[in-house]
């Protein structure tokens, strides 16, 4: 046997035996770790009092619904329910980062979270960082669903989608009610017609009204209710994008 092929020889039989264990077992080789998916806010209700630089605390509240329509709502408790309650009406989704971006109609900026453990929301600071004092910029998960009370100036498409049934899909989350008419609102039907509506395709209205949660549910929870206080115009030239 010439000395290059005993060397190589020698090379493959150490090569081998470095793959096995004292036994004789072929080892398999290490596996690698996987990474863990960053963590991602579940549809759902979620509640917590929010520093104030000018009075006691902000109430918020947060609903975050399977269909990505979204509603804010938050109550300065030094002031009365008239003049600190606000109602905001958007979107939201997970950034894919471990934090959940809001866009609401009220606001020009992304509003955003980072998912905490167990599921709760830190607000984070306009430039993305999160404040020392976290526990204080945390929302919870509430058990219960939230529906908000108040509808005054809403804006969405108001259409028909099968006879006697009228509906209503706010602008800016997309998030679809079933209506009926306060008596001074009874003239709406009249108003549609007026400016040109076609029951199935609706119309943009900006009205006021009240909101009540429905023993109903579908794919966007709890079905909300909306009672048309008041309609103040009909928008023939715009359309909503949802």
């Amino acid at each position: 046997m010439s000395r290059p092929y005993h060397a190589a020889l020698v090379a493959l039989v150490l090569a081998l035996g470095a793959c096995t264990d004292p036994s004789g077992t072929p080892q398999a080789p290490p596996s690698v770790p996987v990474p863990a998916p960053p963590p991602a806010a579940a549809p759902g209700h979620y509640a917590g009092v929010l520093p104030c630089a000018d009075c006691p605390g902000i109430g918020t509240d947060l609903q975050l619904w399977p269909s990505g329509a979204c509603v804010l709502q938050e109550r300065y408790q030094d002031r009365p329910a008239e003049q600190g309650a606000f109602i905001a009406w958007g979107r939201w989704r997970n950034d894919g980062q471990g934090g959940v971006e809001l866009t609401l109609r009220t606001e020009e900026t992304l509003r955003r979270f980072a998912v905490r453990p167990h599921g709760a929301l830190l607000l984070l600071q306009p430039d993305g960082t999160a404040a020392a004092d976290t526990a204080a910029y945390t929302l919870h998960r509430q058990d219960q669903d939230l529906t908000p009370a108040s509808g005054s100036g809403l804006k969405g498409t108001f259409f028909q989608g099968r006879p006697n049934v009228w509906n209503f899909r706010e602008c800016h989350s997309g998030r679809q009610m079933l209506v009926r008419f306060d008596p001074a609102a009874a003239d709406i039907e009249e108003g549609f017609r007026k400016a040109g509506g076609d029951p199935a395709t609706g119309l943009v209205v900006e009205l006021d009204g009240l909101l009540q949660p429905t023993p109903i549910t579908d794919d966007q929870g709890t079905v909300t209710l909306l009672t048309i206080k008041r309609w103040h115009r009909f928008l023939p030239d715009e359309t909503c994008p949802y």
